[in-house]
């Protein structure tokens, strides 16, 4: 029998593109998607792809958006794909390596005729992006920023008060680039520079990246009520916006999809006196999460830091939790490709999270047949998308876990409480879509009821209260009523849309032996001012 040496995998990249054979697979490139690196999509398996090294297919290598475990060589591409777009070589009496080995080798047998329109469109893309390449580097001094002025579109649109942008937590990192446009580009102007012909003048926020590794800004985020943008050349994935950039470590680090709603929680914080406290440091990562994200955001911190994730209500919020817990874990937690579009995958190794998952699907489901009534057809279709489920053909288990909100939600919180992790994490979450949403929300109950009751260390307002006469009657008849442990301290506080602080009344504390109070003078007055309140109307009530 004649012998014969099968090609290697390193052959076969060399022969092979991840662009090519992406595209023989059914990936379509998404032209408007990526302006350094192509993206690629599977429309059949919800599966976007970004392409680094487009221009040189022998060293290309990939990232599945949103993933930290899906990315690396063609290997990968494929090995990470044997469920989905090439699940026909998934052959269980062959190993993993003989399966790829197969995927290369039937692309190569195809005729050339029939990869024309592949080479075509693949070449093309190489074109694109070679010119693409070409664009200048992130250049600071061509943005020419200027100081914030005291009125801007975060104080007037966005709620955010001016003494918050010059405290010492955010002094220097929020900026104004002036631009007039000449023949249709734009024009920096320095300082109070104007335009040459009186042309009209737009003032931009912007939001400064650092990379945190000592080296300048790399990148820009730039804003207005109708522009959301990156500066050219910068740096997204190794630069994040940061708060108190030059102090040392703090005791904890709050991230964010972006500057807006980092600075709107900080101000929640402050505004509601819940964590008046300046031990933290408050970071964007300009509206998406790699891996390079997480290790520039480790520069900012020591191994005692806690990282909190402050990301969006939505769906893309909770994936973007669940991507950063899975690289953070202990349990050897990994996200791979899901069997069904809708679905993201989740494999687990740790039998104590299997445990866990498998006691929060049983309760799931029981819950679902409960308020559910029995129903067929595509209204039980529908209900089946919304239960996750153990997969049965994979060596790893393996959680499918439908693209819903509340239900990844759910999975994130279980894996903060049960989860063993490379250092103390949080899920700090919006009740709204974001924490600009809820900071608006929270001006306009401050205008009704001003006064509020707060428990600082579980970071919770106990309650709302239109007057202090109110708040008083409060602690004096129904919050003994309150099944409050002894030793609960509870602050007294007045706010309001337009302070950063609220103004202290007192406090009262819960003893063995009752409630003990300790009020300010102002509060003591006020509330022996008047007794009794007048019935409230319902517009008060709100």
């Amino acid at each position: 029998m004649p012998t014969y040496n099968q090609p290697s995998f390193q052959d076969y990249r060399s022969q092979i593109s991840i662009i090519e054979l992406a595209l023989h697979a059914g990936y379509e490139w998404q032209p408007k998607k990526g302006k350094t690196m192509p993206v690629l999509y599977n429309q059949a398996f919800d599966d976007h792809i970004v392409i680094k090294n487009p221009n040189d297919p022998a060293n290309q290598v990939y990232f599945k958006t949103g993933s930290y475990s899906d990315r690396g060589t063609l290997i990968n591409f494929i090995s990470n794909r044997l469920t989905s777009c090439f699940s026909q070589y998934n052959n269980p009496n062959r190993t993993p390596a003989q399966c790829i080995n197969d995927v290369l080798k039937d692309y190569l047998g195809i005729v050339p005729e029939q990869k024309q329109t592949v080479k075509k469109l693949e070449n093309f893309i190489h074109t694109s992006y070679k010119e693409a390449s070409n664009e200048k580097e992130f250049s600071l001094e061509h943005y020419k920023l200027s100081q914030l002025p005291a009125k801007n579109y975060l104080t007037q649109e966005r709620h955010i008060l001016p003494d918050l942008l010059t405290s010492a937590q955010f002094s220097g990192t929020v900026a104004t680039q002036r631009v007039y446009f000449d023949e249709g580009k734009p024009v920096s102007l320095a300082g109070n520079e104007q335009p040459p012909n009186g042309e009209r003048v737009l003032e931009n926020i912007a939001f400064p990246y650092i990379p945190g590794d000592g080296e300048a800004i790399n990148g820009l985020e730039l804003r207005t009520s109708t522009f959301k943008s990156h500066a050219v050349g910068s740096d997204r994935r190794n630069g994040v916006w940061i708060s108190n950039a030059n102090e040392t470590p703090t005791e904890r680090l709050v991230v964010g999809e972006s500057a807006i709603d980092l600075l709107s929680f900080r101000q929640l914080e402050l505004s509601t006196g819940l964590h008046p406290q300046t031990d933290s440091r408050y970071a964007s990562i300009g509206g998406s999460l790699s891996l390079d994200n997480l290790t520039t955001l480790e520069r900012f911190m020591n191994k005692s830091t806690q990282l909190v994730f402050g990301f969006d209500n939505d769906d893309k919020g909770a994936r973007y939790a669940l991507t950063a817990l899975t690289a953070l874990s202990k349990d050897s937690l990994a996200l791979t490709q899901a069997s069904q579009q809708g679905y993201v995958a989740l494999q687990v190794s740790s039998p104590t999270l299997q445990r866990v998952f498998s006691a929060l699907i049983e309760e799931h489901n029981q819950t679902m047949k409960t308020y559910m009534p029995e129903t067929a057809g595509e209204l039980s279709a529908d209900i089946k998308k919304n239960m996750f489920h153990w997969r049965g053909d994979t060596k790893v288990p393996t959680l499918e876990i439908p693209i819903n909100t509340a239900i990844l939600n759910t999975v994130n919180n279980h894996l903060i409480q049960h989860g063993q992790f490379s250092r103390s994490v949080a899920i700090a979450r919006p009740r709204g879509k974001d924490f600009n949403e809820d900071l608006k929300a929270e001006q306009l109950r401050q205008v009704k009821r001003p006064i509020l009751i707060i428990n600082q260390e579980k970071g919770q307002v106990v309650g709302r209260f239109a007057s202090e006469e109110a708040a008083r009657l409060y602690i004096e008849k129904d919050l003994p009523k309150k099944a409050l442990p002894v030793g609960t301290e509870l602050q007294i506080v007045k706010a309001g849309p337009n302070q950063l602080r609220p103004i202290p009344l007192g406090e009262v504390r819960l003893t063995p032996a009752g409630i003990e109070k300790n009020f300010a003078e102002n509060f003591k007055t006020q509330a022996n001012r008047q007794r009794l309140e007048p019935n409230l109307g319902n517009e008060q009530r709100i």
